[in-house]
């Protein structure tokens, strides 16, 4: 995902991954695993949106499903 320049801090890219989160969530996704850009305003963004950082270089990860985790005997 990507948003031109001269369309950043609108909130168009927020309000794109959060709606993508939804559709993810109603369709029983529990976590999203996917790789970024490395720089720091697309890393700044993730976090912003509740994304932690994998083991993998460029790695963001966010759990849709926290409660299903907590429970889980690992």
């Amino acid at each position: 995902m990507a948003v031109k320049s001269k369309y950043r801090g609108q909130g168009l890219g927020h309000q794109l991954l959060g709606e993508f989160e939804n559709r993810c969530r109603k369709n029983g996704v529990e976590w999203i695993n996917m790789y970024a850009l490395e720089n720091k305003q697309t890393l700044n963004f993730y976090k912003s949106m509740g994304y932690g950082f994998g083991e993998k270089e460029r790695e963001i990860i966010k759990l849709l499903n926290v409660k299903r985790f907590k429970d889980l005997k690992i």
